[in-house]
């Protein structure tokens, strides 16, 4: 269900900081239906590795009072406000409310909104009180006196359920199905051990953060934005009842870095820094001059009137709206009542000057006239503004206020993109080592400070007091065979190129190829030598190159980056007299717009593969960028890098997949959406198709997927195995597989269901239709997904780990932090280069396959070996890893203008913040369930052994 039923079910989502389990979004109904299952349960443990003692950051709920009853129930009030949310919380502390409650002698928990709960029922089941929000406060400012009748509310709080915690037993121990009453309990559960916090920390979603903290040890991410540490907290179901350690339950807890806003400074030396972190024309500047940048904008319209516009600065200024402040001026000094920035004043009526506080006029108070802002604040306060000619702030219901008499609220969150340095201080200060993230998360509990948090005391909740010590297995590593050689990388992660030579190189030999300057970015001299160190490299490692690259210079100058492209392609086709099969460009910068423009021009008008090279490395000329960009290339042309051989089964030769027995397909999906904030950008999906029998090679089929669809809809599941099946069938030599092991990335369990109802069911239907033509069994199936957004962490026992403390590649955990009885397991598969490893979470949905759930595990593991383009073991199984490039790959190829501006990556949410702030969206709102098509690749002016060259190749990688 995956909701509170005691809650309005119109648009409400209920309790979205609950980690529930799968199947908690089955409804029975859903369960009933033809085609749906219930999720894969849980096998035996893995035997193979050895063990390695683990702490993960959970800690485990030791014990409950039994025999307690918790009532819950539900609030309203009458007549309904127009806000709910701030209405509720005043009317559930107004002190009318807390009298007629305290009676009950008991402590109340309240989740804000509109449920209640307690250990003790209510006379005749409910409370009726009427509530004056108006009561005690002193007269209105208007001399009436009277208290607004639209503030008086009738509140009243009804008995609703009992919930029995004996129900929560019963599921964790496998006794009884998931169903409302659990969900129940786990609703209750996450309020009560966020209940003492709440009242002592501030809360944000599932974090907490010190009200006030040390301003001295806090880190400056830029001089108006501070970083604060806080802790991440949730309840989660876990093995330890199964494992009889617990009562299968368990607080996940983890450190939550935060941007906030500088606390405690004033208004105006905010704006100013803030102004220059994201307007780098601004630095240098001082408040006087920043009051210039703000004027408004005179413009001539065409019936020859002049108007006056925001100016750019003015429109990011207007981002600090909802900013909360104090004021300081004479009169004031104690005053602690909090204000809100409605926006800045900005009228046309103030002309070019704007609305600043000479120019703004309000009423004397004696009826007599108008004064300026400046001259009343003068007249009443005795204040002189420092700033008179700055935009003046609006609020709701205190009216305007000079920046310089306002002084920033502490600890409100910042909510925008980082700019580039402060993300970079960011990143430095919250990557921590292993021991410095177990002793924050440590600091973290000991602020949620249970041991004086009087809810669990009422409900007799006790949590242990340390980490929870569980053991998981470290898979053994494989080797890595190279055509001539194999690296044993043991358990360090990576492995040498130097010697190693493809373990098949591409299958026809470079002849028509080169090397192209783009943006003036090197010397012709220089990538001569780079280009001929390339080949040279290349063919070391086997590569197959006929001839030399022609070096293209004459587009270095060219501004047009698509003409460029087919100016160089032309010119390596007049010299060879050969479709082009490498076209190599070089760009200045990463972050470029040209690299989309390039990409787009080469794989949609031409079909053509292209490698883009960083200028910076072409004068330096390295072996091991070489050795790096080759391995890409060979990818591309067809090549493949290595793979995990055979060395278990010496029945069989090495050659042979030491995982597949029988004819398997590995297929990733994964879909992607815009940038926040980029109005009109539709969702990506990608699907990818292993193309060998080891699993190496994957080609991949990419298209737009509606607006923020988290699902493959049913035509691209469709359209995509129309265009990769065939493929396998031939680069295989295969009719049919008999297995295909789904890995799907990017959803979350509320969609579990959803992806064996509908992707699942789709892809089924399809190969049914497909088959049964030719007398061919349907392929059983075995759907995993993966997911990387968790907080769960390994610390192994010390010497166990790698040199930073991190878990070493294979470790695998499926005891303590995992479902009770479903098939779920957590694998560190790679070497982390910094900070606290991260494990992927696999979860297997559907297993149809009898595969033994050792050697699943196990090949999940070495296939992360076989990444094409890596000497070291990636976090994801490569499929999923795949299809994630393929779906940034896939923005180049939109049927849009470049000049509608990135779509992807760090420029596009720059691009999306900026035009946040001038209120202006990127291109025409087009959500709907239908979204354009991408460009097909290999359009009209691609050679026809391009077009069907470039689909069946790793051109996304």
């Amino acid at each position: 269900m995956g909701y509170d039923p005691a809650r309005p079910l119109v648009e409400d989502r209920g309790n979205t900081r609950l980690d529930l389990p799968p199947e908690a979004y089955m409804t029975a109904e859903r369960l009933q239906n033809a085609g749906v299952h219930s999720f894969a349960r849980r096998p035996k443990m893995n035997p193979i590795g050895q063990p390695v003692n683990l702490e993960v950051n959970q800690f485990r709920v030791n014990s409950w009072n039994d025999k307690i009853k918790v009532y819950q129930f539900d609030i309203s009030i009458t007549p309904a406000p127009l806000k709910l949310g701030p209405v509720f919380k005043k009317c559930w502390n107004h002190p009318d409310v807390k009298a007629a409650l305290a009676k009950y002698k008991t402590l109340w928990l309240y989740d804000g909104k509109k449920l209640a709960w307690s250990s003790c029922p209510l006379q005749r089941g409910e409370e009726r009180i009427r509530v004056d929000l108006d009561k005690g406060l002193p007269p209105r400012p208007d001399g009436k006196g009277r208290p607004r009748p639209d503030n008086e509310f009738y509140f009243v709080i009804r008995q609703t359920t009992e919930i029995n915690l004996a129900v929560l037993d019963a599921y964790l121990k496998g006794q009884c199905d998931w169903n409302v009453k659990v969900l129940e309990c786990m609703n209750f559960l996450d309020h009560l051990i966020r209940q003492w916090p709440s009242e002592n920390l501030l809360s944000i979603k599932r974090n907490f953060y010190p009200r006030e903290p040390d301003q001295n040890t806090v880190p400056r991410l830029s001089p108006c934005v501070w970083l604060i540490k806080g802790v991440y907290a949730s309840v989660r179901m876990n093995q330890s009842v199964v494992n009889g350690l617990g009562r299968g339950l368990g607080l996940n807890v983890d450190v939550a870095n935060t941007a906030f806003w500088a606390g405690n400074k004033s208004m105006h030396e905010l704006i100013r820094e803030y102004l220059i972190m994201v307007d780098p024309k601004l630095r240098g500047k001082g408040m006087q001059e920043i009051a210039q940048e703000l004027r408004p904008v005179p413009v001539k319209l065409k019936d020859g009137r002049i108007m006056h516009s925001m100016s750019q600065a003015f429109k990011l200024l207007r981002r600090l709206a909802k900013l909360r402040f104090t004021v300081r001026h004479r009169g004031k000094e104690q005053n602690q009542r909090e204000y809100r920035i409605l926006t800045f004043e900005f009228a046309e009526k103030y002309g070019r000057e704007g609305a600043t506080a000479r120019n703004v006029m309000i009423p004397k108070r004696d009826g007599s006239g108008n004064i300026s802002v400046l001259d009343y604040f003068k007249e009443k306060y005795g204040y002189d503004i420092l700033f008179p000619d700055f935009p003046l702030i609006l609020t709701a219901k205190a009216g305007l206020f000079p920046v310089d008499v306002c002084t920033v609220v502490p600890m409100q969150r910042f909510p925008f993109k980082l700019g580039p340095d402060e993300t970079a201080q960011m990143i430095k200060q919250a990557v921590t080592l292993p021991n410095q993230r177990r002793q924050d998360i440590m600091n973290g509990k000991r602020m949620l400070d249970w041991s004086e948090d009087p809810y669990l005391r009422q409900y007799g909740f006790k949590f242990d007091e340390n980490m929870a010590k569980t053991t998981g297995r470290l898979l053994q590593p494989p080797l890595v065979q190279f055509a001539n050689a194999a690296a044993d990388p043991k358990f360090d992660g990576r492995w040498d190129l130097r010697g190693k030579k493809f373990l098949t190189p591409n299958p026809v030999a470079l002849s028509s190829w080169g090397f192209m300057i783009l943006e003036r970015s090197v010397s012709p001299e220089h990538t001569r030598q780079f280009a001929m160190s390339f080949k040279r490299k290349y063919m070391e490692h086997g590569g197959q190159v006929k001839s030399d690259p022609i070096i293209i210079t004459s587009q270095a100058h060219e501004a047009n980056v698509a003409e460029a492209v087919k100016n160089g392609i032309n010119e390596i086709r007049r010299h060879t007299n050969q479709a082009v099969q490498m076209l190599f460009c070089i760009l200045r910068f990463s972050n470029s717009g040209n690299y989309e423009r390039l990409k787009k021009s080469a794989d949609c008008r031409f079909g053509v593969l292209t490698q883009v090279i960083l200028a910076k490395h072409v004068p330096m000329n390295k072996d091991q960028y070489h050795s790096n960009v080759a391995m890409k290339v060979n990818a591309k042309l067809g090549g493949t890098t290595s793979f995990v051989p055979n060395t278990t089964n010496k029945s069989k030769p090495k050659t042979s997949s030491p995982f597949f027995s029988v004819p398997t397909m590995i297929i990733g999906a994964d879909v992607t959406h815009g940038t926040p904030g980029m109005s009109g950008v539709p969702s990506m999906a990608a699907m990818t198709m292993s193309m060998d029998q080891y699993a190496c090679r994957y080609a991949a089929a990419v298209q737009t997927n509606g607006y923020r669809v988290e699902l493959l809809t049913p035509t691209n599941i469709q359209e995509f195995l129309a265009k990769l099946f065939p493929m396998w069938q031939k680069k295989t030599n295969t009719g049919a597989p008999k297995h295909i092991i789904y890995f799907r990335d990017g959803v979350s369990e509320g969609q579990f269901a959803h992806v064996l109802e509908s992707e699942i069911s789709v892809m089924k239907e399809w190969f049914r239709t497909e088959l049964t033509k030719h007398g061919l069994p349907v392929p059983k199936f075995t759907v995993i997904v993966a997911t990387k957004r968790h907080h769960i962490r390994f610390f192994p026992q010390r010497g166990l780990g790698d040199k930073n403390g991190n878990p070493k590649p294979g470790t695998l955990l499926e005891s303590e932090v995992c479902h009770p009885f479903y098939w779920d397991f957590y694998l560190c598969a790679h070497s982390a280069i910094k900070g606290t490893a991260r494990p992927v979470h696999y979860t297997v949905l559907l297993e149809e396959s009898g595969i033994n759930p050792a050697a699943l595990q196990m090949m999940i593991y070495q296939h992360s070996y076989q990444y094409m383009r890596s000497t070291t073991p990636v976090s994801l199984h490569p499929a999923i890893y795949y299809a994630d490039l393929a779906c940034g790959r896939a923005r180049t190829h939109e049927t849009v203008a470049t000049s509608e501006g990135f779509r992807s990556g760090p420029k596009a949410a720059e691009v999306a913040v900026d035009l946040a702030a001038f209120e202006v969206s990127l291109s025409n709102d087009r959500r709907g369930t239908e979204s354009t098509p991408l460009l097909p690749m290999g359009g009209s002016e691609a050679l026809e052994i391009n077009k069907f060259f470039f689909p069946s190749t790793m051109w996304y990688i």
